[in-house]
């Protein structure tokens, strides 16, 4: 069963003379570790009747921000989350750059594969023109003559 209960696998029966020793491996489950891996012993007069529970496993959610060469640009997410786990992450404002694609803006949504799990969101410099004045003087190159005359 899984730990709420509800049935992993059909159950294993076995048929074995008395005083014989049975072994049964749990079955494998992707994603799912099973609290008691081999079930073994030996056959006495009454029946054995043996619960193996599984539970999620745990993995590691990695999300990078990195730009257009693969450089970080912010510090990485990092979530432990059990296998089937949803997870909704809201993409980081990082300055002077956006996220390239444009389903990457918000959020990043998902449900935890049965393995570590990395994403990287790539970042695009944000094109900002800046005036640069060389003449403090006449600004922005205008000139102004003050020097009206009737």
């Amino acid at each position: 069963v899984y730990e709420d209960g509800t049935p992993a696998k059909d159950p294993t029966i076995i048929n074995k003379e008395y005083g014989k020793t049975y072994e049964i491996v749990s079955p494998k489950i992707p994603g799912f570790t099973a609290d008691i891996p081999t079930v073994e012993g030996i056959v006495g007069h009454d029946d054995i009747h043996v619960v193996v529970t599984y539970y999620a496993n745990t993995y590691t959610l990695t999300i990078k921000y990195v730009d257009e060469k693969g450089n970080a640009l912010i510090e990485n997410y990092q979530a432990q989350l059990k296998f089937g786990e949803a997870y909704n992450v809201k993409t980081p404002n990082v300055p002077h750059y956006k996220p390239v694609q444009k389903k990457e803006t918000q959020w990043i949504t998902g449900t935890m594969p049965a393995h570590d799990h990395v994403i990287t969101v790539v970042y695009t410099p944000i094109n900002e023109k800046l005036t640069t004045i060389d003449d403090p003087i006449t600004p922005l190159g205008i000139t102004v003559n003050l020097n009206v005359k009737p």
